[in-house]
């Protein structure tokens, strides 16, 4: 996993974050407690939008469920929040519909583009 960048906009509400690079299941670990611990996603904050279009998992797509720990650890971030994904690969999109099913608590969903991703993030749950 290289080049993690993160950001909150104040325009319109959302945490993005993207990186690049093979990435396995302890990457995405690592990249969810640096930006927890960075205090990067305000309180308030319940729109996040990550670019996995340059990410290559390694694992196989079902061992990512292990993620959901995160979510359900830090309830205060994750609880009732929507995450949209932006990606290109066949195999990641399917993941997330395998997540999608499986966490509860977080909304998430799989986008080609950017504009669908935010269309959906502006939506009232």
């Amino acid at each position: 996993m290289e080049n993690l960048k993160y950001n909150y906009n104040d325009e319109d509400g959302i945490f993005y974050f993207s990186w690049e690079g093979e990435t396995s299941v302890q990457d995405v670990e690592n990249m969810w407690m640096e930006i927890i611990n960075s205090g990067a996603i305000p309180q308030n904050c319940r729109m996040l939008l990550s670019d996995h279009r340059k990410v290559t998992l390694v694992n196989k797509v079902s061992e990512y469920l292990i993620i959901e720990d995160i979510y359900l650890k830090y309830p205060n971030i994750f609880k009732n929040s929507k995450l949209a994904i932006i990606v290109d690969a066949p195999t990641i999109t399917a993941g997330f519909f395998l997540f999608h099913s499986k966490i509860k608590g977080i909304k998430i969903r799989p986008f080609s583009t950017l504009d669908g991703a935010k269309e959906w993030l502006s939506q009232i749950f």
